[in-house]
């Protein structure tokens, strides 16, 4: 008869201690991702709501003020893609590194763009240098991530509900 008291049996099993805490633990981290999501979501609407009064108050349909109404798109993209990453990990606890490359360049095209007086040419030149940089890995490598991530989809057997058994 084993006596230790470091293991407890369950269904004939022995099961660590341990594996109690990391399954709190992943709660834990389940519910911040699921409220980190559910505020993100909230900020999308909201931010997308306004971004629609201005519309019809026709201060976005002004000649000079198209960059900035497509500023606001690009900016509603890159929200979309947070938000599809935060939803992606919520499902499955993993991370789908083609939507991480995908969002890395948008973000990098909008600074440039669209932000670019904000900071100076040399960190301009960064931004671009990078999102240039991820552009071409992401077109170079886009058969293997578009296979990793169909990888990816079938690897969505894990929910937030049962994700606790790692």
């Amino acid at each position: 008869m084993n006596l230790n008291p470091f293991h407890f049996k369950t269904n004939g099993e022995k099961v660590h201690p341990m594996k109690y805490l990391f399954r709190g633990m992943n709660f834990v981290v389940s519910l911040f991702v699921l409220g980190l999501t559910l505020v993100l979501l909230y900020y999308m609407i909201a931010r997308l709501g306004l971004m629609m009064h201005q519309v019809f108050k026709d201060e976005f349909l002004a000649p000079n003020n198209s960059e900035s109404l497509l500023s606001q798109l690009a900016y509603a993209i890159v929200l979309i893609k947070a938000y599809t990453i935060l939803r992606s990990y919520l499902k499955t606890h993993r991370l789908n590194l083609k939507f991480l490359i995908e969002i890395a360049i948008i973000a990098c095209v909008i600074e440039v763009i669209f932000n670019w007086q904000a900071h100076s040419m040399a960190m301009n030149a960064v931004f671009g240098l990078f999102g240039l940089a991820n552009l071409l890995l992401y077109l170079m490598y886009y058969e293997r991530l578009a296979l990793i991530s169909k990888d990816y989809q079938k690897n969505k057997k894990r929910s937030f509900f049962n994700s606790y058994d790692d």
